[in-house]
């Protein structure tokens, strides 16, 4: 009978330590789980930077290009016709087949 009960308490004091031991690791996933989250946020707030650093980057390149491109047909408007008519030519031989 002694046995029993001290078989009785021993399991008790076990599902106690369980419930214990689950209490803890569920805060612990849950630490886990905000940790994440903040991570992911991070994450996204970088991604949404470099998009904007890029598109500044990608926007100067191109009124770089455009300016460049303005000053040769100034400087050269014949060379630039010609190569206007070259190429128009050329498209027009592709789209014909």
């Amino acid at each position: 009978m002694a046995e029993a009960k001290i078989s009785a308490v021993a399991n008790d004091v076990a599902a106690a330590l369980d419930d214990k031991n689950m209490d803890r690791r569920t805060a612990d996933l849950e630490a886990q789980i905000a940790d994440l989250k903040a991570e992911l946020s991070n994450l996204a707030s970088t991604v949404g930077n470099i998009g904007q650093a890029t598109g500044a980057v990608v926007k100067g390149e191109a009124e770089r290009v455009t300016d460049d491109i303005r000053e040769r047909v100034r400087a050269e408007p014949l060379g630039a016709l010609a190569a206007v008519a070259g190429i128009s030519f050329v498209l027009g031989l592709m789209a014909r087949r």
